[in-house]
């Protein structure tokens, strides 16, 4: 998990995406598994940052969950291979800040904490002074004890940095005896330094986004993605076995039995042929009219999703993004999103959870030899790409490639 977890700073740093490291971590074991890695990154490339860590997990073999509860917070777990231990990762794109003084839509914006930044052999850390008043203004606003261990040693690092001004040590040596003088100062410190923002709007925006999260992770859709060879159909079983109630869908339900695609079969489908003069096959068919099958589902997904919500829980084998990826039917044809396909993702119902199924290459095309390398890569990025863009609060990148007991043990220990 070590070379896992360095394996992600590594690729962000090589891809230009700043990963501050808000407080201080230690990459080694056991320390790993205790507490969270606190990250900074920009808005703009959050989805960045979580593309690189698909990206390097694919390779290890390494399963994780994303949790979108709130808009300037996103909740990262990685999944030790057995399963039961977790890297977690709170990675935000602004930083909170709770002071008496301050309105409550008081935040410190990204634009502004760039100035208080600097980089370090490809890692990136608050700057020394700023980082050791932002943990004292942490400590009252989460009202932690000084007593702490954890505290202890955080105070102990901060105070030994270089950067740290006299007048900043001293509060951080004053904690034990004065916590809330020492806070109080900080919190002072912090505004002199005109980083500070506050907007109702921005207040507003994230109660939405706060408010939209928990009515979907209420809904009854969990919609399971992945490539011909994935395991859906295995991991439905384990899914239905573990919630008792649910039940299982076929997405191409939503559209085949629509009368709108029977007719357009009838009128058009019947009479296509592909380059050898041979009759397309349904699968074909339906990659070549993608876009308007995607409209057709619309409605009857939209009425499965209402039933899942006032009754059992539905398992959705694929979902709306296979029908916003095409060319896998055909061979030498590359994969491409249809035009608009992230747009188009608001229009269809958000699932409350939503799977990735994956494994190596070779492992999906010795189970079905259905698609190229290529395409498989292609899912691989289109798939997380397309998740990324939903408004699902809970997203889980599960590798296959791992043995059936680990793929139960991540079901169980993961409490999907």
């Amino acid at each position: 998990m070590i070379g896992t977890v360095q394996g992600i700073f590594d690729a962000c740093h090589r891809q230009g995406i700043p990963c501050v490291l808000i407080r201080p971590k230690l990459l080694r074991a056991p320390d790993l598994y205790t507490g969270d890695f606190d990250l900074l990154v920009p808005p703009k490339q959050l989805h960045a940052f979580l593309k690189a860590v698909q990206t390097v997990c694919s390779v290890k073999k390494i399963n994780f969950m994303v949790y979108r509860y709130k808009k300037n917070k996103t909740v990262l777990k990685l999944f030790h291979p057995d399963q039961k231990d977790t890297v977690d990762f709170d990675v935000w794109t602004e930083l909170d800040i709770r002071w008496s003084q301050l309105s409550r839509t008081a935040f410190l914006p990204w634009k502004e904490l760039q100035s208080v930044l600097r980089e370090e052999a490809g890692q990136w850390f608050l700057e020394d002074d700023f980082a050791a008043l932002y943990y004292l203004s942490h400590l009252g606003s989460k009202h932690k004890d000084p007593d702490n261990n954890e505290v202890k040693n955080r105070l102990h690092y901060y105070r030994h940095l270089e950067g740290v001004t006299d007048q900043t040590r001293m509060l951080l040596e004053q904690v034990s005896n004065d916590l809330a003088s020492s806070v109080e100062m900080a919190n002072r410190r912090l505004f002199e330094m005109k980083l500070v923002h506050s907007s109702w709007r921005h207040k507003a925006s994230q109660e939405w986004f706060r408010w939209r999260a928990k009515r979907a992770s209420c809904g009854g859709v969990m919609a399971i993605l992945g490539p011909d060879g994935s395991g859906k159909t295995t991991v439905s079983e384990l899914l239905r076995e573990r919630l008792g109630n649910a039940r299982y869908f076929r997405f191409k339900r939503v559209y085949r039995k629509s009368l709108l695609y029977k007719a357009l079969y009838a009128f058009a489908g019947e009479r296509k042929l592909d380059a050898d003069g041979q009759r397309l096959e349904k699968n074909q068919f339906d990659d070549l009219n993608a876009t308007k099958l995607f409209w057709f589902g619309l409605m009857p997904g939209w009425w499965m999703a209402f039933r899942a919500r006032i009754g059992n829980k539905v398992l959705v084998d694929r979902y709306y993004q296979d029908l916003l990826i095409t060319g896998s039917r055909f061979k030498g044809r590359p994969l491409a999103l249809v035009p608009g396909a992230r747009r188009k993702l608001h229009y269809v119902p958000t699932s409350s959870l939503m799977v990735q199924l994956d494994a190596p290459t070779e492992v999906i095309r010795s189970r079905k030899d259905e698609l190229s390398s290529e395409a498989i890569d292609g899912f691989r990025r289109l798939y997380f790409e397309l998740m990324l863009e939903t408004r699902s609060p809970v997203l889980v990148y599960l590798n296959t490639g791992q043995s059936l007991d680990q793929t139960k043990q991540f079901i169980e220990n993961s409490n999907l």
